[in-house]
């Protein structure tokens, strides 16, 4: 497991890595520890150097598997579809409204009480199968 450590922190723990095998006789380990650059040591240790400048925002991208990744492009199309069925929604209660407008606007033929009915219609309650707005009146 990798961890974010500083160029500072890499060398003093580089260091004392080399002194703790100088201090227990091991002085093969400890050439070997003292000929490592310190990016070798870092990566031998798996550290990942970070930029202590940056040590503030440490903000760092995540790794998704592909079950993740299937996970979202499902999600997304889901939302795509349900957008594209709301959009199409939308566009034909539009369509009703200005139909109803249309309806409704046309003054010329005023009822009685100036509320701008137009002759010979009358609105209905729109159920949602039906895509009839309004139907004419049979005149007796």
């Amino acid at each position: 497991m990798s961890r974010m450590i500083t160029k500072d922190a890499v060398a003093k723990k580089h260091q004392q890595a080399v002194t703790f095998a100088e201090r227990i006789g091991n002085d093969e380990l400890a050439n070997e520890l003292a000929n490592l650059s310190l990016e070798e040591y870092a990566e031998r240790r798996n550290f990942i150097v970070e930029n202590p400048s940056m040590k503030g925002n440490r903000a760092m991208a995540t790794t998704t598997g592909e079950g993740d990744v299937f996970d979202v492009i499902t999600a997304v199309t889901k939302i795509q579809e349900e957008n594209n069925e709301l959009r199409a929604e939308n566009e034909r209660l539009n369509q009703k409204l200005d139909t109803i407008y249309e309806v409704t606007s046309d003054d010329s033929d005023e009822d009685e009480d100036g509320e701008g009915v137009e002759a010979g219609y009358e609105l209905q309650e729109v159920d949602d199968d039906d895509e009839e707005d309004y139907e004419e009146e049979e005149e007796e």
